[in-house]
């Protein structure tokens, strides 16, 4: 009985969460507007951002995890210039490998794009995910003028 129960104890100090994010390509967006067409249909970036998220939970109540996704200011900077366009007009779709689908609007403050939890019934995990972007054409966009404008994204990945 004894090392039945010394047994468990080491089993729980032997429990761990491992979260892991591999940021594959996407975390600078630009957009360049040099065509009249781009203000009024927006432009696209289709699979442009790829994250791998692993996970591993030996505990018996798992937790999961969360991605997060923020621009690092309030607008977009034109390259050549001083003109701005607001990061949210980009509309993201964000896709990962269990089907799941989330679109949300960027924002300078961080907002979910996916999630994992025990509820799900796997405590080990690896899940891909893609992000496309579109600057337009559900915003105006007639006061921005041409050139090519850059945003930085930050992720964060949390339990």
């Amino acid at each position: 009985m004894l090392l039945f129960m010394l047994s468990l104890f080491q089993k729980g100090l032997g429990q761990n969460v491992t979260r892991k994010m591999n940021i594959q390509t996407g975390t600078q967006l630009g957009f360049v507007f040099n065509k009249f067409e781009n203000f009024d249909t927006g432009i696209t970036k289709s699979d442009y951002t790829k994250i791998n998220v692993y996970y591993n939970d030996e505990n018996t109540t798992p937790e999961g995890w969360k991605l997060k996704v923020k621009a690092d200011a309030a607008n977009l900077s034109s390259f050549f210039g001083s003109q701005t366009i607001p990061v949210n007009v980009i509309k993201l779709d964000v896709n990962d490998s269990h089907g799941n689908v989330e679109t949300i609007y960027l924002s300078d403050t961080y907002q979910e794009i996916a999630t994992w939890s025990a509820i799900m019934g796997y405590t080990s995990s690896s899940v891909d995910i893609i992000i496309s972007y579109q600057c337009g054409p559900d915003a105006n966009l007639s006061n921005a003028t041409n050139g090519y404008y850059v945003i930085n994204l930050d992720f964060l990945l949390e339990k």
